[in-house]
């Protein structure tokens, strides 16, 4: 059996989904593209508390200077004030953010677990450079 591609059809796929026009027979649309003020830099830390209470099972998996990704066990609706504090590894001091939970999804595959994108109320442009040294390396 041999199988052809035709790369004029991919190339053609990639215009469209660039496009965010229709890509399918359906007339279903591509997901827009996000456009991200700063890099996000994935890690992996334990959150300690959440609005000044302590939480378990909690973690920060990406971070940026304008928002986090956090995944636990205690869900937080979308629009509601967060205050979260966590310890970078390797580092003594308790570091804090506040902002706005943006979104929350509960996790399929691990019941009892959600994901939360938290945008800051200040963006914090000291953390952007010091993950930007610790990502060089």
């Amino acid at each position: 059996m041999v199988l052809v591609l035709d790369l004029s059809k991919i190339l053609h796929l990639t215009i469209i989904h660039m496009r965010g026009l229709d890509h399918s027979s359906t007339g279903e649309k591509m997901p827009p593209k996000v456009n991200r003020k700063c890099v996000r830099y994935q890690v992996d830390w334990e959150v300690k508390t959440f609005n000044g209470q302590p939480v378990a099972e909690t973690s920060l998996f990406d971070l940026s200077a304008t928002g986090a990704k956090i995944e636990g066990t205690k869900p937080l609706a979308p629009r509601n004030h967060v205050e979260f504090t966590y310890v970078r590894p390797g580092d003594d001091r308790e570091r804090s953010h506040t902002g706005i939970i943006m979104w929350m999804r509960p996790l399929i595959h691990k019941p009892g677990r959600y994901q939360m994108g938290v945008k800051f109320y200040e963006f914090d442009w000291s953390l952007d450079q010091e993950l930007r040294q610790v990502a060089k390396f």
